[in-house]
């Protein structure tokens, strides 16, 4: 495991390790600040474009972020005034890569991805409905790759949701296909 802080661009925190105790201590030094998803895509273009050179026995990346503050409002309607609450902040570097860009370099690596969104502010409105979350990227990048998004309402959650994708990890079989006359970038599904 590597640990690659994205905030203010990407940010190598822990260089690849199997030492546990490490990877405990490298997460026990990450500052509480809300990390957002600005940077989000150079890092993953980073690591995936590295494994491109440098293939990985299992690459996997997994995104961990708050989307920001859930801000309550009041907005002028047809019929007077209606509140309604949204969450901000979750929108990516404009000059960041593309996602078609990004997309390319994980499909290129053989990437996994899995995007965790911690919505640890979550506020209701009045009518106690759930805000809408604004995400402006990466959506279906972790379905093109084979991974997930998944929204953790609490911190508490974000464990399960690393043990469910531990063992989803664990129990797959990796196959390889390679022919020298085959096209690239081509999707190959199998079912069982």
């Amino acid at each position: 495991i590597a640990i690659v802080a994205t905030r203010g661009g990407p940010n190598l925190r822990l260089p690849f390790t199997r030492d546990a105790d490490a990877i405990v201590a490298a997460i026990d030094q990450l500052p509480l600040v809300n990390p957002g998803l600005a940077y989000l895509p150079n890092g993953m273009l980073d690591i995936s474009s590295a494994w491109a050179r440098k293939p990985a026995d299992r690459p996997v990346i997994i995104g961990i972020a708050s989307p920001g503050m859930t801000v309550a409002s009041t907005e002028d309607g047809p019929d007077g005034p209606v509140k309604s609450t949204k969450t901000v902040g979750a929108t990516v570097n404009p000059s960041s890569p593309s996602g078609p860009v990004v997309q390319d370099a994980l499909r290129r690596s053989h990437t996994i991805f899995y995007m965790l969104h911690i919505d640890t502010y979550q506020a209701r409105s009045v009518d106690n409905s759930t805000p809408e979350v604004h995400y402006s990227w990466p959506l279906d990048a972790p379905a093109e790759s084979g991974g997930r998004t998944e929204r953790i309402v609490s911190v508490q959650g974000l464990t399960a949701v690393l043990e469910r994708i531990a063992d989803e990890l664990l129990g797959q079989y990796a196959l390889t296909y390679q022919s020298p006359d085959a096209p690239t970038n081509v999707k190959l599904e199998i079912d069982v």
